[in-house]
This record gives C-alpha cells, sequence and structure tokens, in this order.
C-alpha cells in the first residue's frame, strides 16, 4: 500500500507537466485567435475549456487548456489490481491439489495510442498468500487494448478491451521448502478509460480473468479467476 500511494503522489507531481499551453494573439469582442502547439490535435466546432494562469508572456496572459486540448499519443500507467484466483498443483506423480488464493499486484506501463488502439510494454509485481505458501512474481510482456470509441482530446469516456500477455517469473515459500518456476500469464479484460478533470490524465477501472501455468522441476500450478483493477494515466 505505500508503494502505490507513492505511486498516486507521483502521478499528481507531475500531471501538471502533460498540460499544454495556448497564446492568445488576438481578441475582438467575444472572439479571439489564439497559437497553439503542433502536436495539438483540435477541429472546428469542438468546445475548448481554458483554465485561468499565471501572467507568462509579454502579451499578459497565459492559461493552460484543460479540456479538449492537448496530446494522447502516448501514455504512462500505474495499476493496481486484485485477483481472486483458483489454483491447481499437479506433481510430477500424477497427485493433484486444489485450493484458492489472494494476489495484490502493482503494475506499471508505457503505451502508444493509436486512436481505436493502444499497445506497449507492461511491467508487473505480484505478491500471493495461498494460506499455505507466499510467493512474489515479477512479470514482462505487453498489452493491446481496443478502443470502442476513439481516444483522443476532447472524449471523455472511452471504453476498451484488451488483452495482456507476460512470462512471469516466481519464487515461493512454505515452511518447509522454497522453489523459483516461471510461465506464461494471460490476462483478458474489459475497461474504461475516464477523463474527469483534464485531457491528459484519466482513471480506468478494469475487470478482467486471468489464466497463468508456472513450471518447476518436480511441480507444476495452474491458476485461473477474476481480476478486479484500476488504472491512473498520465497522457502526452
Amino acid at each position: 500500500m505505500k508503494v502505490l500511494s507513492l505511486l498516486c503522489l507521483s502521478f499528481l507531481f507531475i500531471w501538471p507537466a502533460f498540460a499544454q499551453e495556448v497564446k492568445v494573439l488576438k481578441v475582438k469582442g467575444n472572439k479571439a485567435v489564439i497559437r497553439i502547439p503542433k502536436d495539438m490535435d483540435i477541429s472546428k466546432g469542438q468546445t475548448l475549456m481554458i483554465g485561468g494562469g499565471g501572467e507568462e508572456d509579454e502579451e499578459g496572459g497565459g492559461g493552460a487548456m484543460s479540456k479538449g486540448s492537448g496530446s494522447r499519443n502516448t501514455a504512462i500507467a500505474g495499476t493496481f489490481s486484485m485477483e481472486s484466483l483458483s489454483f491447481e498443483r499437479e506433481t510430477a506423480a500424477g497427485g493433484k491439489t486444489t485450493g484458492d488464493s489472494t494476489t495484490m499486484s502493482l503494475q506499471v506501463s508505457y503505451g502508444w495510442n493509436k486512436g481505436w488502439a493502444e499497445y506497449g510494454p507492461v511491467f508487473v509485481y505480484e505478491s500471493t498468500d495461498s494460506g499455505t505458501s507466499k510467493s512474489t512474481e515479477f512479470n514482462l510482456g505487453g498489452y493491446f487494448e481496443y478502443n470502442f470509441k476513439v481516444n483522443k482530446p476532447g472524449e471523455w469516456m472511452i471504453p476498451a478491451a484488451g488483452i495482456q500477455v507476460a512470462w512471469a517469473q516466481l519464487s515461493t515459500e512454505s515452511s518447509s521448502s522454497s522453489a523459483d518456476g516461471n510461465g506464461p500469464v494471460i490476462d483478458i479484460y474489459f475497461s474504461c478509460k475516464l477523463f474527469p478533470w483534464s485531457d491528459n490524465f484519466a482513471i480506468a477501472p478494469r475487470l478482467g480473468y486471468q489464466m497463468k501455468t508456472y513450471d518447476f522441476s518436480d511441480y507444476k500450478y495452474t491458476y485461473s479467476g477474476l481480476v478486479l483493477a484500476a488504472s491512473l494515466m498520465g497522457y502526452f
């Protein structure tokens, strides 16, 4: 939880750096001519909300665009998840045992946004307590999301479906032994990216299903179950 809190605070501090500014060149009545950054994507008829700002230029005013502006070309995300999984342990001799486990994980990802699709690498840290043993896990892989609406400045809600595939390295300990294993992890999920305050900052709840298999020297673990997660995302 301390790591999650630090992650949230980091996003709050770095988020202002993602904001973009426009310069007012000319004002006549209730109309104005503005200069926008080259990478800012706006269209005719689009409504922009401009927040107040300090006087930063020689014309005597400045302000950051807070809605309908900015860029969403790339994203950095931090995700916290709770996993309720059932597992099966199979030994080389054919013996099987089953059980349930609760897993907490922290995930960091970097992605490219192409409007209808987003993809990129992901790193995951997990801690698992199955009652009789404890384990830590590190995953490295990638994700792909299909957006049901084009993810562009001005859109405040983007429903999406995604898949995440990673390779896991697991270390497990019990009262009598310890072991290391590895194997594939697959997540299939639905999410909804929400932009309640700005075009560059989103929160994204997620519901999905996870499957993973770990191979050890003398046995194999297979896990599957539901995953509930939430992400904090910064676009730039």
